[in-house]
C-alpha cells in the first residue's frame, strides 16, 4: 500500500482531478522544473484519459500548459 501511495503522490505532482472534476494541472511541480525544455510528460493516466502534459516558462512569471490526448 505505501508504494502505490507514494507513486499516486507524485503522479498528483503533475495533475489530478478534484470532486467536481476539475482537473488540476502543474499544482506540486516546482517552478524550477519548467525552465529550458521545461517538464514533458507522455501517457499521464487522469479519469478523463490518457493525456501528454508540457510546461514550460515563458518569461519571468508566466508558464505555458499544453494538454493534448495521449
Amino acid at each position: 500500500m505505501v508504494g502505490s501511495d507514494f507513486i499516486r503522490s507524485v503522479l498528483d505532482m503533475f495533475a489530478y482531478e478534484e470532486d467536481d472534476d476539475t482537473l488540476i494541472v502543474g499544482a506540486g511541480v516546482p517552478r524550477k522544473w519548467t525552465r529550458g525544455t521545461g517538464v514533458v510528460l507522455r501517457g499521464l493516466p487522469t479519469q478523463r484519459g490518457i493525456v501528454d502534459l508540457t510546461m514550460r516558462r515563458c518569461g519571468v512569471v508566466r508558464v505555458e500548459v499544453r494538454i493534448t490526448r495521449g
